[in-house]
Protein backbone atom coordinates (compact mmCIF):
# COMPACT_ATOMS: atom_id res chain seq x y z
CA UNK A 1 0.00 0.00 0.00
CA UNK A 2 0.79 3.64 -0.60
CA UNK A 3 2.39 4.90 2.83
CA UNK A 4 0.87 8.51 3.94
CA UNK A 5 2.73 11.03 6.32
CA UNK A 6 1.71 12.00 9.12
CA UNK A 7 -0.41 14.98 10.06
CA UNK A 8 1.32 17.96 10.82
CA UNK A 9 4.01 18.00 7.88
CA UNK A 10 2.53 17.99 4.58
CA UNK A 11 -1.39 18.25 5.04
CA UNK A 12 0.12 19.40 2.19
CA UNK A 13 0.55 15.42 1.84
CA UNK A 14 -0.81 17.72 -0.15
CA UNK A 15 -0.73 16.08 -3.41
CA UNK A 16 0.60 12.92 -2.73
CA UNK A 17 -2.65 11.33 -0.15
CA UNK A 18 -5.86 12.91 1.37
CA UNK A 19 -5.91 11.77 4.50
CA UNK A 20 -9.85 10.81 4.57
CA UNK A 21 -10.99 8.87 7.87
CA UNK A 22 -14.59 8.35 8.55
CA UNK A 23 -16.86 6.60 11.38
CA UNK A 24 -20.07 5.20 10.33
CA UNK A 25 -21.66 1.62 9.30
CA UNK A 26 -21.99 -0.36 6.24
CA UNK A 27 -21.71 -4.00 4.54
CA UNK A 28 -20.16 -4.21 1.41
CA UNK A 29 -21.54 -5.45 -1.68
CA UNK A 30 -20.05 -8.15 -4.31
CA UNK A 31 -20.92 -9.23 -7.60
CA UNK A 32 -20.14 -11.74 -10.17
CA UNK A 33 -17.07 -14.26 -9.63
CA UNK A 34 -14.62 -13.65 -7.24
CA UNK A 35 -12.02 -15.36 -9.48
CA UNK A 36 -11.90 -12.51 -11.50
CA UNK A 37 -9.91 -10.43 -8.98
CA UNK A 38 -9.82 -9.70 -5.26
CA UNK A 39 -9.51 -6.01 -4.32
CA UNK A 40 -7.51 -4.15 -1.92
CA UNK A 41 -7.86 -0.41 -0.94
CA UNK A 42 -6.78 2.06 1.61
CA UNK A 43 -9.12 4.35 2.16
CA UNK A 44 -7.90 8.26 1.79
CA UNK A 45 -5.54 6.51 -1.04
CA UNK A 46 -6.12 7.58 -4.65
CA UNK A 47 -4.50 3.70 -5.84
CA UNK A 48 -6.31 0.42 -6.34
CA UNK A 49 -4.54 -2.53 -5.83
CA UNK A 50 -5.98 -6.12 -7.14
CA UNK A 51 -4.80 -9.89 -7.47
CA UNK A 52 -5.58 -13.44 -7.93
CA UNK A 53 -6.73 -12.29 -11.75
CA UNK A 54 -5.76 -14.18 -15.27
CA UNK A 55 -2.21 -13.70 -15.08
CA UNK A 56 -1.32 -11.22 -18.39
CA UNK A 57 -4.84 -10.44 -19.15
CA UNK A 58 -6.23 -7.04 -20.33
CA UNK A 59 -8.58 -5.68 -17.32
CA UNK A 60 -10.70 -2.92 -16.90
CA UNK A 61 -11.54 -1.06 -13.61
CA UNK A 62 -14.38 1.49 -13.52
CA UNK A 63 -14.18 3.83 -10.09
CA UNK A 64 -17.76 5.13 -9.01
CA UNK A 65 -18.79 7.12 -6.05
CA UNK A 66 -21.83 6.81 -3.70
CA UNK A 67 -23.91 8.56 -6.20
CA UNK A 68 -22.62 6.90 -9.18
CA UNK A 69 -19.97 9.92 -10.51
CA UNK A 70 -17.00 8.03 -12.43
CA UNK A 71 -13.99 8.90 -10.57
CA UNK A 72 -12.09 7.05 -12.86
CA UNK A 73 -11.88 4.47 -15.82
CA UNK A 74 -8.94 2.19 -16.13
CA UNK A 75 -7.66 0.18 -18.82
CA UNK A 76 -4.80 -2.04 -17.11
CA UNK A 77 -2.52 -5.20 -17.74
CA UNK A 78 -2.43 -8.11 -14.78
CA UNK A 79 1.23 -8.78 -14.14
CA UNK A 80 2.64 -12.67 -14.09
CA UNK A 81 1.08 -13.22 -11.05
CA UNK A 82 -1.96 -12.01 -11.50
CA UNK A 83 -1.85 -8.38 -9.94
CA UNK A 84 -2.39 -5.17 -10.91
CA UNK A 85 -2.94 -1.39 -9.94
CA UNK A 86 -4.60 1.67 -10.93
CA UNK A 87 -1.78 4.29 -12.03
CA UNK A 88 0.20 5.57 -9.16
CA UNK A 89 0.38 8.87 -10.48
CA UNK A 90 -3.53 9.51 -10.51
CA UNK A 91 -4.81 11.10 -7.65
CA UNK A 92 -7.74 13.27 -8.70
CA UNK A 93 -9.57 11.52 -6.09
CA UNK A 94 -9.48 9.51 -2.57
CA UNK A 95 -10.63 6.33 -2.26
CA UNK A 96 -13.89 6.69 0.33
CA UNK A 97 -16.50 4.72 1.93
CA UNK A 98 -19.17 3.91 -0.66
CA UNK A 99 -17.41 3.75 -3.80
CA UNK A 100 -18.28 1.40 -5.98
CA UNK A 101 -15.59 -0.70 -8.26
CA UNK A 102 -15.62 -2.84 -10.80
CA UNK A 103 -13.21 -5.06 -12.81
CA UNK A 104 -13.81 -7.08 -15.94
CA UNK A 105 -10.91 -9.65 -16.91
CA UNK A 106 -11.52 -11.57 -19.93
CA UNK A 107 -15.74 -10.59 -20.19
CA UNK A 108 -16.38 -11.35 -16.42
CA UNK A 109 -16.79 -8.66 -13.86
CA UNK A 110 -16.94 -8.38 -10.36
CA UNK A 111 -17.88 -5.23 -8.56
CA UNK A 112 -17.21 -4.43 -4.64
CA UNK A 113 -18.30 -2.21 -2.81
CA UNK A 114 -16.00 0.02 0.07
CA UNK A 115 -17.30 -0.50 3.63
CA UNK A 116 -17.14 2.19 6.02
CA UNK A 117 -14.25 1.98 8.26
CA UNK A 118 -12.62 4.00 10.60
CA UNK A 119 -12.79 6.04 14.22
CA UNK A 120 -11.01 7.64 16.70
CA UNK A 121 -8.19 7.80 19.66
CA UNK A 122 -8.82 9.56 22.73
CA UNK A 123 -6.05 10.36 23.63
CA UNK A 124 -5.89 10.73 27.19
CA UNK A 125 -7.14 7.02 27.42
CA UNK A 126 -5.81 5.44 24.43
CA UNK A 127 -8.72 3.91 24.09
CA UNK A 128 -9.68 3.53 20.26
CA UNK A 129 -13.41 3.35 19.23
CA UNK A 130 -15.18 2.95 15.69
CA UNK A 131 -16.70 1.52 13.24
CA UNK A 132 -16.79 -1.44 10.52
CA UNK A 133 -18.76 -3.94 8.32
CA UNK A 134 -21.55 -5.02 11.21
CA UNK A 135 -20.74 -8.74 13.14
CA UNK A 136 -17.16 -8.59 11.49
CA UNK A 137 -13.42 -8.98 12.68
CA UNK A 138 -11.43 -5.63 12.41
CA UNK A 139 -7.27 -6.04 12.92
CA UNK A 140 -5.64 -3.13 14.44
CA UNK A 141 -1.94 -1.73 14.71
CA UNK A 142 -0.25 1.05 15.06
CA UNK A 143 2.52 3.31 17.01
CA UNK A 144 2.69 5.25 20.10
CA UNK A 145 4.48 8.46 18.53
CA UNK A 146 7.12 10.28 20.38
CA UNK A 147 9.27 9.62 21.97
CA UNK A 148 9.35 6.25 22.07
CA UNK A 149 7.91 5.41 18.71
CA UNK A 150 6.59 2.14 20.42
CA UNK A 151 5.01 -0.42 18.34
CA UNK A 152 1.36 -1.27 19.22
CA UNK A 153 0.76 -4.97 19.76
CA UNK A 154 -1.52 -6.44 17.15
CA UNK A 155 -5.21 -6.49 18.26
CA UNK A 156 -8.48 -8.08 16.66
CA UNK A 157 -11.66 -7.15 17.18
CA UNK A 158 -15.17 -7.81 16.79
CA UNK A 159 -17.72 -5.15 15.76
CA UNK A 160 -21.37 -5.17 17.21
CA UNK A 161 -24.49 -5.61 15.21
CA UNK A 162 -24.50 -2.42 14.78
CA UNK A 163 -20.59 -1.86 13.40
CA UNK A 164 -19.05 -0.61 16.51
CA UNK A 165 -16.09 -1.98 18.26
CA UNK A 166 -13.56 -0.53 20.73
CA UNK A 167 -10.07 -1.33 22.28
CA UNK A 168 -8.27 -0.27 25.10
CA UNK A 169 -4.11 0.39 24.35
CA UNK A 170 -3.52 2.00 27.53
CA UNK A 171 -0.36 -0.17 29.04
CA UNK A 172 1.26 -0.16 26.57
CA UNK A 173 2.07 3.16 26.48
CA UNK A 174 0.79 6.99 26.03
CA UNK A 175 -0.52 7.27 22.99
CA UNK A 176 1.05 11.17 21.44
CA UNK A 177 0.15 12.99 18.36
CA UNK A 178 1.86 11.77 15.96
CA UNK A 179 1.19 8.76 16.55
CA UNK A 180 -1.03 6.02 15.07
CA UNK A 181 -3.88 3.81 14.57
CA UNK A 182 -4.56 1.09 11.57
CA UNK A 183 -7.80 -1.15 11.19
CA UNK A 184 -7.61 -3.40 8.32
CA UNK A 185 -10.90 -5.73 7.45
CA UNK A 186 -10.97 -8.69 4.96
CA UNK A 187 -14.38 -9.21 3.14
CA UNK A 188 -15.51 -12.78 2.43
CA UNK A 189 -13.51 -13.35 -0.18
CA UNK A 190 -10.56 -11.71 1.00
CA UNK A 191 -10.79 -8.63 -0.30
CA UNK A 192 -8.62 -6.04 1.88
CA UNK A 193 -9.74 -2.65 3.53
CA UNK A 194 -7.35 -0.71 5.43
CA UNK A 195 -8.07 2.85 6.86
CA UNK A 196 -6.27 5.06 9.34
CA UNK A 197 -8.40 6.19 12.71
CA UNK A 198 -8.35 9.59 14.08
CA UNK A 199 -5.29 10.38 16.01
CA UNK A 200 -6.05 13.58 17.48
CA UNK A 201 -3.88 16.38 16.97
CA UNK A 202 -2.51 19.94 16.34
CA UNK A 203 -0.28 21.81 14.26
CA UNK A 204 0.20 25.59 14.16
CA UNK A 205 2.30 27.45 12.18
CA UNK A 206 4.85 29.87 12.99
CA UNK A 207 5.22 32.99 10.77
CA UNK A 208 2.38 32.09 7.94
CA UNK A 209 2.71 32.11 4.42
CA UNK A 210 0.52 33.15 2.82
CA UNK A 211 -2.01 30.74 1.42
CA UNK A 212 -1.81 28.76 4.43
CA UNK A 213 -3.86 28.46 7.90
CA UNK A 214 -2.30 29.25 10.97
CA UNK A 215 -3.81 26.32 12.23
CA UNK A 216 -4.66 22.80 11.77
CA UNK A 217 -6.51 20.33 13.72
CA UNK A 218 -7.40 16.90 13.79
CA UNK A 219 -10.46 15.49 16.21
CA UNK A 220 -13.57 13.59 16.45
CA UNK A 221 -15.43 14.08 13.05
CA UNK A 222 -18.02 16.76 13.17
CA UNK A 223 -16.96 18.45 16.59
CA UNK A 224 -15.63 21.26 17.66
CA UNK A 225 -12.52 22.14 18.96
CA UNK A 226 -10.59 25.64 21.02
CA UNK A 227 -7.38 26.98 20.05
CA UNK A 228 -6.12 29.86 21.71
CA UNK A 229 -2.94 31.97 21.71
CA UNK A 230 -1.44 33.72 24.41
CA UNK A 231 1.53 36.36 24.30
CA UNK A 232 2.96 37.70 27.66
CA UNK A 233 0.36 36.22 29.73
CA UNK A 234 -2.34 37.58 27.96
CA UNK A 235 -5.06 35.86 25.64
CA UNK A 236 -4.50 37.57 22.05
CA UNK A 237 -6.76 35.34 20.08
CA UNK A 238 -9.03 32.43 20.66
CA UNK A 239 -10.47 30.65 17.90
CA UNK A 240 -13.40 27.71 17.55
CA UNK A 241 -12.49 25.03 14.78
CA UNK A 242 -14.99 22.50 13.43
CA UNK A 243 -13.60 19.17 11.96
CA UNK A 244 -15.11 17.74 9.20
CA UNK A 245 -16.85 14.58 8.66
CA UNK A 246 -13.01 13.66 8.27
CA UNK A 247 -11.81 15.07 11.40
CA UNK A 248 -10.23 17.72 9.68
CA UNK A 249 -10.41 21.21 10.22
CA UNK A 250 -7.98 24.48 9.76
CA UNK A 251 -8.80 27.91 10.64
CA UNK A 252 -6.50 31.25 11.76
CA UNK A 253 -5.76 33.59 14.48
CA UNK A 254 -7.55 36.91 13.95
CA UNK A 255 -7.32 40.35 15.61
CA UNK A 256 -10.70 42.57 16.52
CA UNK A 257 -9.88 44.56 13.67
CA UNK A 258 -9.99 41.63 11.57
CA UNK A 259 -6.26 41.66 10.43
CA UNK A 260 -4.58 37.64 11.09
CA UNK A 261 -2.19 37.66 14.12
CA UNK A 262 1.30 36.05 12.99
CA UNK A 263 2.10 32.99 15.98
CA UNK A 264 5.67 33.87 17.36
CA UNK A 265 8.21 31.96 19.03
CA UNK A 266 7.25 31.81 22.76
CA UNK A 267 3.85 32.21 22.33
CA UNK A 268 2.16 29.28 24.14
CA UNK A 269 -0.84 27.64 22.04
CA UNK A 270 -3.75 26.08 24.63
CA UNK A 271 -6.86 23.71 23.22
CA UNK A 272 -9.83 22.05 23.96
CA UNK A 273 -11.25 18.86 21.98
CA UNK A 274 -8.08 17.70 21.82
CA UNK A 275 -6.14 16.16 24.48
CA UNK A 276 -5.52 17.48 27.73
CA UNK A 277 -1.11 17.53 26.67
CA UNK A 278 -2.26 19.28 23.26
CA UNK A 279 -0.76 22.78 24.77
CA UNK A 280 2.97 24.14 24.35
CA UNK A 281 4.84 26.97 23.88
CA UNK A 282 6.16 27.92 20.46
CA UNK A 283 9.65 26.92 20.16
CA UNK A 284 12.27 28.93 18.15
CA UNK A 285 12.65 26.54 14.85
CA UNK A 286 14.75 27.84 11.86
CA UNK A 287 15.41 27.00 8.07
CA UNK A 288 17.40 27.75 4.74
CA UNK A 289 18.77 26.74 1.99
CA UNK A 290 22.49 26.87 0.40
CA UNK A 291 22.32 27.85 -3.48
CA UNK A 292 26.14 26.93 -3.61
CA UNK A 293 25.78 23.78 -1.49
CA UNK A 294 22.38 22.35 -2.01
CA UNK A 295 22.16 21.42 1.90
CA UNK A 296 19.00 22.64 3.76
CA UNK A 297 19.85 23.34 7.51
CA UNK A 298 17.62 24.25 10.14
CA UNK A 299 16.60 23.60 13.93
CA UNK A 300 14.36 21.96 15.57
CA UNK A 301 13.78 20.38 19.04
CA UNK A 302 16.74 18.17 20.37
CA UNK A 303 16.13 14.58 19.48
CA UNK A 304 13.06 14.61 17.83
CA UNK A 305 11.83 14.48 14.54
CA UNK A 306 11.66 17.15 11.72
CA UNK A 307 10.58 17.02 7.94
CA UNK A 308 10.89 19.58 5.21
CA UNK A 309 9.82 20.20 1.63
CA UNK A 310 11.65 21.93 -0.64
CA UNK A 311 10.50 23.08 -4.10
CA UNK A 312 10.47 25.44 -6.43
CA UNK A 313 7.57 28.48 -6.55
CA UNK A 314 5.87 26.61 -9.16
CA UNK A 315 6.76 23.06 -7.92
CA UNK A 316 8.55 22.29 -10.98
CA UNK A 317 11.86 20.56 -8.65
CA UNK A 318 11.54 19.84 -5.85
CA UNK A 319 12.54 17.09 -2.96
CA UNK A 320 11.10 15.81 0.58
CA UNK A 321 13.09 14.88 3.43
CA UNK A 322 13.15 13.34 6.95
CA UNK A 323 14.73 12.97 9.89
CA UNK A 324 15.72 12.52 13.87
CA UNK A 325 17.43 15.90 15.13
CA UNK A 326 20.58 15.56 17.37
CA UNK A 327 21.14 16.63 20.91
CA UNK A 328 21.33 20.54 19.79
CA UNK A 329 18.16 20.26 17.52
CA UNK A 330 20.34 21.30 14.33
CA UNK A 331 20.32 19.10 10.95
CA UNK A 332 21.49 19.53 7.73
CA UNK A 333 20.66 17.55 4.63
CA UNK A 334 22.07 17.69 1.07
CA UNK A 335 19.54 17.71 -1.75
CA UNK A 336 21.61 18.26 -3.98
CA UNK A 337 21.12 14.49 -5.79
CA UNK A 338 17.46 15.71 -6.09
CA UNK A 339 17.34 19.19 -7.15
CA UNK A 340 19.20 21.86 -7.95
CA UNK A 341 18.09 24.35 -4.98
CA UNK A 342 17.78 27.80 -6.23
CA UNK A 343 16.89 31.24 -4.62
CA UNK A 344 13.42 31.84 -4.06
CA UNK A 345 12.89 28.06 -3.32
CA UNK A 346 10.35 27.14 -0.63
CA UNK A 347 11.20 25.03 2.43
CA UNK A 348 8.09 23.90 4.05
CA UNK A 349 9.36 22.94 7.59
CA UNK A 350 7.34 20.80 10.35
CA UNK A 351 8.74 19.85 13.58
CA UNK A 352 7.56 17.38 16.15
CA UNK A 353 6.76 18.30 19.75
CA UNK A 354 7.56 16.33 23.03
CA UNK A 355 3.83 15.33 22.84
CA UNK A 356 3.46 14.63 19.52
CA UNK A 357 1.63 18.22 18.02
CA UNK A 358 3.47 20.19 15.14
CA UNK A 359 5.07 23.56 14.63
CA UNK A 360 5.78 24.20 11.04
CA UNK A 361 7.51 26.74 9.10
CA UNK A 362 7.58 28.31 5.35
CA UNK A 363 10.82 30.40 4.61
CA UNK A 364 12.20 31.14 1.17
CA UNK A 365 15.85 29.95 0.62
CA UNK A 366 17.87 33.23 0.21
Amino acid sequence: MVATRRFGFLLSLTASVTLALIIGTSAATFAGSTAVTRFNVFIGDCTIYGSGAAARSPISVTWRDSANRVKGIFRLKTGTNGRWHTPYGYCGDAIEPGDAITATVNGHARAFVVPRLGGTVNRDTDVAAGFGPKSSTITLNGSTGVPAHRRLTAATVHTNSNGAWSHDFSGQGDIHGDGYVQAMWLSPSVDEVDGFLVVPGLSVTVGRLSGNWSVYVRSVPGSSVGVSLIRNSNTIAAITVATSVYGYGYGDFVASNGDSIRVLAGDTITTTGIASDAHFVVPGILATGNVSSDVISGKCLPHLPFEFEIHAFDYSRGDYEYGTTGATGRFAVDVGRSMDVRHGDRIDLTCTLPNGDYVRLYPAVP
